[in-house]
């Protein structure tokens, strides 16, 4: 039986003691922290006055100048924390009486009594039993730029050596798969001999970019390499060798920069590589939105049974998590080809899919006015109807939000 009502002040108390005295959250005093202050203040009647800067400064200690736009970690944690509250409520909490979340879209908890002892879990944003098996969160993978070393002992060295560190950063908040954590908190590391798994515990990120600068005499040397701090293994490295007699140190760093972009944070780079091959046996109703996404990449037109199950993963996404933009550009892009390949087995879909693409493509980019995938899609739509300027005017605003996405560029 389910109570009716809401739980009491006492009640809720007990319950978030209960929570943050299991291991997972014993173990992660940032989560812990973030969950008090979210319940505390909900129970205090300031609970709708929980905005992203408020978390920031008074949870995780970051400056009065906190800027959400180049610094994402409370919408990181918010993620981490919803997704360890599921695994506790499916393993350690399974029978407890009262469930305690954090909507998706808001940092303010909710409360509820749970119907019956070992219930389930229910996801408060999208009301997913998360015992189907993807946790249904777009929350992309998160990665950190530490401060390249300067090898080489001379100024121009330096200068390099920050100019990349600074441009990989800003350069990686460009692509809409990457989280990235600002500069301003990877600047402590310069001359840190902190581990990669340890500088990868204290900032939360699973993948870590490095490198060196080297100068003899006109020759400049860059070493770049990504960590994936999960498995402690080197997914990608790469030396590139320039000469400054005949190319400027700007133009060193820019050619490195948009190299290194390209290869690691890439719709098909090293990182999508990676997540996707984790994900790869799986079935489309158990991947989470980030992991579909990853899917449409593996994709081409020549498998009709992938282009099914991407078009299966999507739709859930969709449906899961509706302001999700990149998954809907994604999905329009899929039903492009099912109107450009009907009547061929595998591609039976909805009748009139262009209508459907055109339509998704549009609210992608409502969702997203930057949605470099929306605009592809876009494109693609304009093309397919026969509008080719429209779609030479959607594909150059795609390439424009991001021409270091080697795969849309080309695309």
């Amino acid at each position: 039986m389910v109570k009716d009502g809401s739980p009491g002040r006492e009640e809720i108390e007990r319950q978030l003691e209960r929570i943050l005295a299991s291991p997972d959250f014993e173990a992660s005093g940032r989560l812990s922290g973030f969950l008090r202050f979210s319940v505390e203040e909900t129970l205090a009647g300031r609970g709708g006055s929980i905005k992203g800067y408020i978390v920031a400064t008074r949870v995780f200690d970051r400056p009065d100048d906190f800027d959400s736009a180049v610094d994402p970690i409370v919408r990181i944690q918010a993620g981490r924390l919803r997704r360890r509250l599921d695994a506790y409520y499916y393993k350690v909490g399974a029978a407890d009486p009262i469930q305690i979340m954090i909507p998706k879209g808001r940092y303010k908890a909710a409360f509820a009594y749970r119907s019956t002892a070992g219930a389930p879990a229910v996801r408060a944003d999208t009301g997913v039993d998360t015992r189907g098996g993807g946790d249904g969160a777009s929350s992309p993978p998160t990665i950190a730029v530490l401060p390249f070393a300067n090898l080489g002992g001379t100024d121009d060295a330096q200068l390099l050596a920050d100019g990349i560190t600074e441009e990989l950063t800003v350069g990686f908040t460009c692509f809409v798969s990457l989280a990235v954590i600002c500069r301003q908190s990877t600047q402590r590391y310069r001359d840190s001999t902190a581990s990669i798994e340890e500088v990868a515990r204290e900032l939360s990120v699973r993948f870590v970019v490095t490198g060196s600068v080297r100068r003899f005499g006109d020759v400049v040397k860059v070493a770049a390499q990504l960590t994936d701090a999960e498995s402690s293994s080197q997914l990608w490295a790469q030396t590139i060798e320039c000469d400054l007699s005949t190319i400027g140190i700007f133009e060193i760093e820019k050619q490195i920069t948009g190299s290194v972009l390209s290869r690691i944070g890439d719709e098909v780079g090293a990182i999508s590589r990676q997540l996707a091959l984790e994900s790869r046996s799986k079935r489309p109703r158990d991947l989470s939105s980030y992991e579909a996404t990853l899917l449409f990449y593996r994709y081409n037109s020549v498998e009709p049974s992938l282009h099914a199950k991407t078009i299966a993963a999507l739709e859930r996404a969709v449906m899961t998590e509706p302001d999700y933009a990149l998954a809907w550009a994604q999905l329009a892009e899929m039903y492009i080809d099912s109107h450009q390949l009907r009547g061929q087995v595998g591609y039976e879909a909805h009748e009139d899919p262009l209508k459907l693409a055109h339509r998704y493509a549009h609210h992608a980019i409502n969702l997203d006015p930057v949605s470099q995938q929306g605009y592809a899609s876009l494109a693609y739509v304009h093309f397919a109807l026969g509008r080719y300027q429209a779609a030479i005017e959607s594909a150059e605003r795609a390439i424009e939000i991001n021409p270091n996405s080697s795969f849309l560029v080309a695309h």
